[in-house]
């Protein structure tokens, strides 16, 4: 297989974290694997042989029209990048980049088998009634039926994009996120907590206060 991971970034946080787990474990199956990132920000170590391609180098506080506007357009780069490397598997993390990587399907006639993972409470996330939400809400009911299989983090996840979104359960599983326990144990084990030194009581100096 060749596999293309999206996600905006690599920064710090649990949808990044995830995918620093699963790059180093996919190559050692064997596979392609490649890394598609939307901001150059990178937090987490990147295996050196796993290539790292951008679509575009965006701003976290890009205005919204824009980002909606820029979507089709995103996504038919990406449907060209994914061709020429002759991608097999495009899995995608958080909204945008699944909003992206369902519609780049519009863009070839042999699209690669789409998966995105919903890691959030869309329901609550979107639902402010604004014109954002509005928007969102309408985008996730209509693109996320598009992809061959949605990962959600949560039960909640799942059951919330069936209910308020009507998405067919047959496409939809849970994948609770992944500990990397062989990392943990080889980190020195932290005896207290709290350092003691940070808590000490000062009894003269209260004492003098008073």
């Amino acid at each position: 297989m060749t596999i293309s991971i999206l996600i905006y970034s690599m920064a710090g946080g649990g949808a990044e974290r995830v995918v620093s787990y699963l790059l180093p474990y996919l190559a050692k199956q064997g596979d392609i694997v490649l890394l598609v990132l939307m901001n150059n920000t990178i937090s987490y170590d990147i295996p050196k042989d796993i290539p790292i391609h951008y679509l575009e180098n965006s701003k976290g506080n890009e205005n919204g029209i824009l980002k909606l506007i820029k979507l089709p357009f995103l996504a038919y780069k990406y449907a060209r990048l994914i061709k020429k490397l002759e991608v097999t598997h495009s899995f995608s993390l958080l909204t945008r980049p699944n909003y992206i990587n369902t519609i780049s399907r519009l863009f070839t006639s042999l699209p690669p088998k789409t998966i995105i993972s919903e890691r959030s409470f869309p329901s609550l996330q979107y639902g402010y009634g604004n014109s954002q939400s509005k928007i969102n809400n309408w985008l996730i009911s209509k693109l996320y039926p598009k992809a061959d299989y949605i990962l959600c983090n949560s039960q909640g996840n799942a059951d919330d994009l069936i209910t308020n979104y009507s998405i067919d359960s047959k496409i939809i599983d849970v994948i609770y996120n992944p500990v990397d326990i062989e990392s943990i144990t080889k980190k020195q084990a932290v005896i207290s907590f709290f350092r003691p030194q940070l808590f000490q009581y000062d009894h003269h100096r209260e004492a003098r206060r008073w």
